[in-house]
């Protein structure tokens, strides 16, 4: 699974600068909401998602990427797991 706000910027051809430039944020904030720094993505980015995109839309998203932060979690937890069995 992939980050649900990175693919639609992907998806509709878009920088992370011009994201940005879109939705009227820092471009750090787009950053972090990608690599997923936060277990949710701030509210500000979501409110300017919606704004630009439309609010189901971001709902929707904003649903997936909490689904795709919870599969990185999995995977890390896995991958810490392997590393004990193997000692």
């Amino acid at each position: 699974m992939t980050n649900p706000f990175r693919l639609w910027r992907e998806e509709h051809g878009l920088t992370r600068n011009q994201m940005a430039v879109l939705l009227e944020i820092n471009v750090s904030q787009v950053q972090m909401v990608e690599v997923g720094t936060s277990n949710r993505p701030f509210k500000s980015f979501v409110s300017a998602f919606a704004k630009a995109a439309g609010a189901d839309l971001a709902d929707g998203l904003v649903s997936q990427y909490a689904s795709w932060r919870e599969e990185q979690r999995a995977q890390i937890l896995a991958k810490m797991n392997a590393k004990e069995e193997d000692s």
